[in-house]
C-alpha cells in the first residue's frame, strides 16, 4: 500500500501513515510519495467546497 488517507465534513482530507490492528502495525509512506494522490484529491476536493468548479453536482448553492 502506497497511499491512505481520510475524508470527511471537518478534516476534508487527512493522510494516514500508520494502522496497526491486532498487534500488528503497518507504516504506509503516503506522505512521501512524489506525487501523492491524497494532494491531487484535496485540491480538487477544495475548488469544489469553495465553487472554483463551477456547477459541479456535489454542490448546491442554498438560498
Amino acid at each position: 500500500m502506497l497511499e491512505m488517507f481520510g475524508a470527511g465534513t471537518a478534516c476534508v482530507l487527512s493522510p494516514i501513515s500508520y494502522i496497526e490492528y491486532m498487534g500488528r502495525g503497518l507504516d504506509i509512506p503516503t506522505t512521501q510519495q512524489p506525487d501523492p494522490l491524497y494532494k491531487k484529491f484535496l485540491k480538487t476536493l477544495l475548488e469544489i467546497q469553495y465553487g472554483y468548479i463551477p456547477d459541479h453536482p456535489w454542490a448546491w448553492q442554498i438560498d
